[in-house]
């Protein structure tokens, strides 16, 4: 015997803008509701990424140059062993370094994506 119940139609969702998307969106929303802000919002933006791209610039490189070297072994190396003294050695790395969480989030991403710990 045939079953003939019929699983519903899964409903359409609205693609997600994604962040540029959203970054736009936001635009269109200061421009409608805010003009004379628009120009500010956009300068200090930028003006914010030109100061913060030469730290992103060189997260991408050194993450570019510890996968092409292979060093990401070293890395993982580096923090293996006891967890106690992994979190401190961490913790004194990333007190020294002079990245804020904007530079910092993606850099460990990107170790983590080519296998350090």
């Amino acid at each position: 015997m045939a079953d003939t119940t019929h699983s519903p139609a899964p409903a359409r969702r609205l693609p997600r803008p994604g962040a540029w998307g959203a970054t736009l969106l936001l635009l269109v929303l200061i421009a409608v509701f805010d003009l004379p802000q628009l120009l500010p919002t956009i300068t200090f933006a930028a003006d914010a990424l030109l100061h913060t791209a030469p730290f992103i610039l060189f997260a991408v490189f050194a993450v570019a140059y510890l996968k092409a070297s292979g060093a990401e072994t070293l890395l993982a190396k580096a923090f293996s062993g006891h967890q106690a003294r992994m979190i401190v050695m961490a913790a004194l790395l990333g007190g020294l370094s002079p990245f804020c969480s904007c530079e910092v989030i993606p850099f460990i991403a990107a170790l983590q994506a080519v296998g350090a710990p």
